[in-house]
């Protein structure tokens, strides 16, 4: 509801990402988030239209979050250009409010690039990833995924290298585990 009722404030598209949006994906009953990630479409200058909106629903800053009283989860508006593709958002009413989510193929390469920073399978980035591959590896576009990284090592050889193997590791995971069930 959060996210429905930043966007009505900004009359802009609000798209969830980061951990409330692997919770959706996996349906996991155990996520706790930490904060409400929410990519904003619109201007890149929207700063203090933002603000203006947040201070209007009673948000208050506090550092890179945004904190209301009552609501026990902080908002974060993570900055740049969004990693997705707009085609692949999926749409939720909360409320009959409309939403959009990061669609999943996306998400799960949102991971898997974070997951490239600490190279590490034990690390939560990479716990993170193969989550989401574990969880939904099905309905994943893997030929999708293949064609992101490309692009990706195209444009940074060391961080498309990092990605294709760290996806070639989650997918191996995935593929042992469903195999042992």
């Amino acid at each position: 509801m959060t996210a429905a009722a930043v966007g009505l404030v900004l009359s802009e598209a609000v798209i969830i990402v980061g951990g409330t949006a692997e919770a959706y994906w996996t349906r996991r009953d155990v996520y706790h988030p930490t904060d409400l990630d929410l990519w904003i479409a619109g201007p890149t200058d929207r700063g203090s239209a933002l603000a203006a909106a947040l201070e209007a629903l009673g948000f208050i800053k506090d550092g890179r979050h945004w904190e209301r009283p009552g609501l026990n989860v902080p908002v974060e508006f993570p900055s740049g250009p969004f990693a997705g593709s707009l085609e692949r958002l999926r749409e939720e009413h909360p409320g009959g409010v409309g939403v959009q989510v990061i669609g999943l193929d996306d998400l799960y390469l949102d991971r898997l690039r974070q997951a490239t920073a600490t190279n590490n399978q034990k690390s939560v980035e990479f716990q993170s990833a193969l989550s989401v591959a574990t969880h939904r590896f099905d309905a994943i576009d893997w030929q999708y995924v293949s064609s992101r990284i490309a692009k990706e090592r195209q444009s940074s050889e060391l961080i498309g290298r990092a990605m294709d193997l760290c996806n070639r590791r989650v997918r191996r995971l995935v593929r042992q585990r469903l195999s042992e069930a």
